[in-house]
């Protein structure tokens, strides 16, 4: 399918394009409007050097150097496995995700919780910075790190209200837009074959029933392309044959006229042409010649 045929079959069926058009806007705005926009509750949790670390009355923010990967390791644990299961349950409207802020060079993490409830958001996101620090310190247990030399966590910030996110809204707005339009775009292209194929095959139709026709009428049957050149072609035929009738007449003026044999009187008597005479007796020796020659009478050219 090239890009020119498809540009001319969409301009000849213009009304299928407008129609899809039509259905595309319609499909977009049932989706904006059957989803329903989400509410976010964000939240940003610093991974804390242990006590051990930092000198007696140190700064423990000046010691955040190589956290990032205890940081990456809490944020895959509470986005996969049974802890995420146990706090956003699959098929249900609520759902969170701790990631690592990469804008920040400490070991920051993101939470986001989202539901279309605003008080759900708010509630989920509490829970999982409540079940954060429990995560964090079973991992640690697992791998018998002392209690003086265990990470900890520190909520940075916490949204009090959910604020509303379309995102939800536009992912399907912008499904159904591109699912319109593909069907518009292909459905049209299609109809535009359906419709082509039907008219050659009542043109042909049309075709083959008038050769019916002429060929029970007598006339001769001619392929309906080859009508015109046909006709061309007798137009020059008989045009060749005109001009050689002329040069025929031509010729025949320019020579010598023959002479015209006119019956004598007795040749027409017997034919009854002219009107009966007396028969008058002739000597034998007297004969009447049966044909006289009149002079030629000359011709215009």
């Amino acid at each position: 399918m090239y890009l020119p045929d498809l540009l001319h079959g969409l301009r000849r069926r213009w009304w299928a394009v407008l129609l899809g058009l039509v259905g595309t806007a319609a499909l977009a705005w049932t989706a904006f409007t059957m989803v329903p926009a989400e509410r976010l509750a964000n939240a940003s949790v610093l991974v804390l050097p242990p006590p051990n670390t930092v000198d007696t009355g140190g700064n423990p923010y000046l010691a955040l150097g190589g956290l990032s990967p205890a940081a990456d390791v809490l944020a895959t644990a509470m986005n996969n496995g049974s802890v995420h299961e146990s706090l956003a349950p699959p098929g249900g409207t609520s759902t969170f995700v701790v990631s690592r802020d990469f804008d920040s060079s400490g070991p920051l993490l993101l939470v986001e919780a989202s539901d279309p409830d605003p008080d759900a958001a708010i509630a989920l996101l509490g829970t999982v910075l409540d079940t954060m620090p429990r995560t964090f310190a079973d991992m640690q247990t697992r791998v018998d790190v002392p209690a003086d030399a265990r990470l900890t966590l520190s909520v940075v910030t916490q949204d009090a209200t959910a604020q509303v996110s379309a995102k939800s809204q536009l992912r399907a707005v912008v499904v159904a837009l591109v699912a319109g339009l593909g069907v518009t775009l292909f459905g049209t292209k299609a109809l535009d074959g359906v419709l082509v194929r039907r008219r050659e095959r009542r043109r042909a139709a049309q075709e083959s029933e008038q050769a019916r026709v002429r060929e029970q009428a007598g006339a001769p049957v001619q392929d309906a392309p080859a009508d015109h050149q046909a006709q061309e072609q007798a137009e020059v035929e008989a045009h060749e044959q005109d001009a050689s009738a002329d040069r025929v007449e031509d010729q025949a003026g320019d020579a010598p006229p023959e002479p015209v044999v006119t019956p004598a009187p007795r040749a027409r008597r017997e034919a009854g042409t002219a009107p009966a005479e007396p028969h008058v007796p002739t000597p034998a020796s007297a004969t009447e010649p049966d044909l006289v020659l009149v002079p030629p009478r000359h011709r215009e050219p």
